[in-house]
């Protein structure tokens, strides 16, 4: 279910020496990381520029995947990123984001992550939020496949788990690895374990940055094809973020980034109307 700032929150933090709805505030949910670190609750979040009084949204809408409004992101005064950013995705949709190297789309994927907090605007997500690096290597946590696969998996009995890991496994094609250690897998290899692990957390949200940038044509087919067929599976919904054309077919609802000035970013729907 999707959440607001207005619900209980373990922690916020307001980027203000004092409340006086003047200054930059900025109120986040606790992006608390898993044991895994594999995914987090509740990037959701309002940040408000100077001059501006501070609002909690009114209403959340029961479907709601991923809502963006107005979102604003800069490493420096001369280095903008994001710029207005507005977009929706609905629960268990496909979305892709299309778009150049370098025009804000890893970016994007860390703000509405949660790691990046952006100077401006409105972030809210159903819960708990997974993402896929675009490096296999940083995806994966434990030196061994299957301690990649049990740790994801709570409350069960150790025999159960590996029932379980094992069934993940086989759904991938990648059994016969399940006692590897991760640094002999391939960048394909590393990215099926990667998903099929997380995936076993039930993530609400699942965000993949380039997840085929190490993987060649065939390759990413069947990734595509493998990803596709897993989250369709958990109602799930899914920002694909890539810079290749060819993968673009796959999307049910396509998204295009495009740098109009340096480094800015726009959205725009199917290369229509502007989003942003």
């Amino acid at each position: 279910m999707t959440r607001s700032l207005f619900q209980a929150t373990p922690l916020v933090i307001a980027c203000s020496s004092a409340w006086n709805g003047k200054k930059c505030i900025a109120f986040r949910k606790c992006c608390s990381l898993k044991v895994t670190k594999k995914m987090r609750i509740a990037p959701s979040l309002v940040v408000l520029s100077q001059g501006e009084l501070f609002q909690f949204p009114t209403h959340v809408e029961e479907e709601e995947g991923i809502f963006v409004e107005d979102v604003h992101f800069a490493w420096s005064k001369t280095r903008p990123v994001l710029k207005g950013i507005s977009f929706q995705v609905p629960k268990g949709q496909f979305c892709m984001i299309l778009g150049s190297n370098g025009s804000g789309k890893s970016t994007l994927c860390e703000v509405l992550y949660g790691s990046l907090l952006p100077h401006k605007g409105c972030i809210r997500t159903a819960q708990p939020i997974a993402l896929i690096h675009q490096s296999p290597d940083d995806n994966l946590v434990f030196p061994t496949v299957d301690t990649e696969f049990t740790c994801c998996i709570r409350n069960e009995t150790k025999q159960r788990k590996e029932e379980l890991a094992r069934s993940a496994l086989h759904r991938i094609g990648l059994e016969h690895l399940y006692y590897s250690r991760v640094d002999s897998l391939s960048g394909g290899e590393k990215q099926r374990v990667a998903v099929a692990s997380l995936l076993l957390l039930n993530p609400a949200v699942l965000i993949l940055d380039e997840p085929t940038a190490s993987m060649d044509a065939s390759s990413r087919e069947d990734f595509l094809y493998l990803v596709k067929a897993l989250v369709s599976e958990k109602n799930m919904t899914v920002l694909w973020v890539t810079h290749l054309l060819e993968e673009q077919s796959y999307a049910e609802r396509l998204l295009r980034c495009v740098c109009q000035i340096v480094t800015s970013l726009k959205l725009t729907i199917q290369g229509k109307n502007s989003i942003g």
